[in-house]
């Protein structure tokens, strides 16, 4: 065996460990509009399975904004590494491909282990899921009028990327798609 192939699961979990620990160190993070974020568009296929590396950290969505996370894998189709930028993860409740759930990123337990996922791009119905989960945060029930500027696209929130300037992974220029990781087995 490769001694490659040894090191690279202590190396995940190295890399994974210090992103959990990112999490609370908010004064490494940095935010950025979202819109602003320049990078080069990665075209990666629905369902492609993605080896996570690393996660950038950040704070869970809130009634003003919804924050997008970054994760840093390697996609198994290619061999390239790429960023995925998400406001959302979700796993799988059953084969229909359908039926899931959707969580933050935030309950990314690295702890648990589980380093793949599988990419699908971001689509209408997720930005659905991460706007009412940004608004129905808390104990606060959504009103008539929250609920209608949410379905007409106009909620007023704002949309940033969380940028993670403790890690140099996170510093690096990797083609990159916007869109929701899969995951088949609860990752929190």
């Amino acid at each position: 065996m490769d001694y490659r192939a040894k090191l690279f699961p202590v190396t995940l979990l190295l890399v994974l460990a210090g992103c959990q620990s990112q999490n609370d160190r908010h004064d490494e993070l940095d935010f950025k509009p979202l819109k602003d974020f320049a990078y080069t568009p990665a075209t990666i296929a629905p369902g492609t399975e993605i080896e996570l590396l690393a996660l950038s950290g950040g704070k869970e969505s809130d009634e003003e904004t919804i924050y997008f996370w970054q994760f840093i894998g390697i996609d198994k189709s290619s061999g390239d590494t790429v960023r995925i930028i998400s406001s959302l993860i979700s796993v799988a409740n059953s084969s229909d491909p359908k039926d899931k759930t959707y969580t933050t990123p935030m309950q990314y337990d690295p702890d648990k282990k589980i380093t793949t996922a599988d990419f699908y791009p971001a689509d209408s119905s997720q930005k659905l899921a991460a706007e009412f989960g940004a608004a129905g945060s808390g104990d606060k029930q959504l009103t008539e009028d929250q609920i209608k500027k949410i379905m007409e696209g106009k909620s007023g929130r704002k949309e940033v990327i969380v940028i993670n300037k403790g890690m140099d992974i996170f510093q690096r220029n990797y083609k990159t798609a916007l869109g929701v990781l899969n995951f088949k087995q609860q990752p929190w």
